[in-house]
């Protein structure tokens, strides 16, 4: 396999069978492998004499990244972990370690080989797995690189946020965020905050000269202003010269891509903040 430095590549580590294990009604067997200090688990089969597991998993690198695991020979690690069905209690009954460099990655098809299990002496027979490991051409995350450079050059035109407003999208979990792109590209998670901390000689939004100070029987000021649907309201303050109220955060979070929120960013206007009474707007300050 011709590796390309910055293409994105899938390894993947294939578990079909097991031969030769004790068979045990109260147990189950689980596959966890570890790589680069990831750790994958499968999801427990019975432990029977021989085990189907018929699993794939796959680990996303970059070609930079499969060279240099290839130079320092990282070991992929399968542990087999025996489960108990009723206390979920795992203890580990076998393990194999494979190196990188001794498989068979010139292939997208997995090499499957039987291996012994080792550290297994505990165990009544030779216990075996039928794994094996490859590396391939990750398609998907080809796709999503073409399909976001592609939603990338269309943002960078005005119109295109006209119609594409950012989306409130509510999560299972009863949290909530603001969807900036294509959901399945844009998965980065940020957290934008707005703070207004001081404000003072805010009497020179008003002209004295030609006016008299806005009548305001209440003696409540207060600082509006709006961000992605938002309309957000400071609490009320009272000395006209100087804010005088604790600094206030107000904290949003987007799910989108770095390139696209830098796009949106660039084709908004500035953050317009109004000071205001109950009933007049007495400035508005462009941020």
């Amino acid at each position: 396999m011709n590796v390309k430095r910055d293409s994105p590549y899938l390894l993947v580590v294939t578990v079909l069978t097991g031969r030769n294990f004790p068979a045990k009604p109260a147990e189950s067997l689980r596959i966890d492998v570890r790589f680069d200090g990831q750790l994958l688990s499968s999801t427990p089969v019975p432990m029977v004499e021989d085990p189907v597991f018929d699993l794939d998993m796959a680990y996303r690198l970059t070609g930079a990244q499969l060279t240099k695991h290839k130079v320092q020979r990282t070991p992929i690690k399968i542990d087999v972990m025996k489960v108990n069905r009723k206390t979920k209690r795992a203890e580990k009954i076998g393990y194999r370690i494979l190196d990188l460099r001794m498989q068979a990655v010139e292939i997208s098809k997995p090499r499957v080989t039987w291996f012994p299990l080792l550290g297994a002496q505990a165990l009544r027979g030779k216990p075996e797995i039928h794994l094996g490991v490859c590396v391939d051409d990750d398609v998907e995350a080809q796709e999503s690189a073409r399909s976001l450079k592609e939603f990338t050059r269309s943002a960078r035109n005005k119109e295109y946020w006209i119609q594409h407003q950012p989306t409130l999208v509510n999560n299972p979990d009863g949290n909530s965020h603001y969807q900036i792109g294509p959901s399945k590209d844009s998965t980065h998670v940020y957290l934008m905050s707005i703070i207004v901390g001081y404000a003072s000689n805010i009497g020179k939004f008003f002209d004295y000269t030609t006016k008299s100070p806005p009548d305001n029987p209440r003696g409540e000021f207060f600082f509006h202003y709006e961000v992605m649907g938002n309309h957000i309201t400071s609490k009320p303050f009272s000395d006209f010269e100087s804010a005088d109220y604790s600094p206030e955060r107000v904290s949003l979070c987007i799910r989108s891509h770095f390139n696209l929120l830098k796009e949106y960013f660039l084709h908004q206007k500035s953050l317009k903040v109004r000071s205001s009474t109950t009933d007049v707007s007495l400035g508005t300050i462009f941020i």
